[in-house]
């Protein structure tokens, strides 16, 4: 299995033009009763669904031919920091993984769902999980759940996010 590579500290790959927007949409991927997600299986799922590594130490679907105007949607564990780290990634357990889009995104919404939503039941199937469009408060086996609002920094145009 070829895991990714660490991104250097300064990766840009995925890494958003500006963090003022207006709307957040989120799906999840989460584990069957009695199971969790295993970070290699993410890792390969998420390179079979055309997703890479980068920015942020998370997954990024990139505009094909302009990767520069930043990720179409991304992809974090549930599990804070958010983050994956390729050197413990062999050890990763996490109830579920989220999905998410911010608007407005480098294409318009209508076509940023349309790579979304299939790039999810893909991951869903892939790693015999379950689709879900709201995040429970507490997932199985989760004692500190994120939000995906919480993997972006907290700036004053962030703040207003509706």
């Amino acid at each position: 299995m070829g895991l990714p590579a660490e991104p250097a500290p300064s990766s840009n790959l995925g890494r958003r033009e500006t963090w003022d927007f207006d709307k957040i949409v989120s799906l999840y991927v989460a584990a069957r009763a009695g199971t969790v997600l295993r970070g290699e299986d993410i890792v390969v799922a998420a390179e079979k669904t055309g997703m890479v590594f980068g920015h942020m130490n998370v997954f990024h679907r990139l505009l094909e031919g302009h990767p520069e105007r930043g990720p179409v949607f991304s992809m974090a564990s549930i599990i804070k920091p958010g983050s994956f780290d390729m050197g413990t990634i062999r050890e990763l357990e996490t109830p579920a993984i989220a999905f998410f889009l911010t608007l407005p995104a480098p294409v318009p919404a209508l076509d940023a769902w349309e790579k979304m939503l299939p790039t999810v039941q893909r991951m869903a199937e892939l790693l015999e999980g379950v689709v879900r469009t709201t995040a429970a408060t507490r997932w199985a086996g989760s004692a500190s759940p994120i939000s995906a609002t919480s993997c972006a920094p907290t700036t004053a145009s962030t703040r207003r996010r509706r």
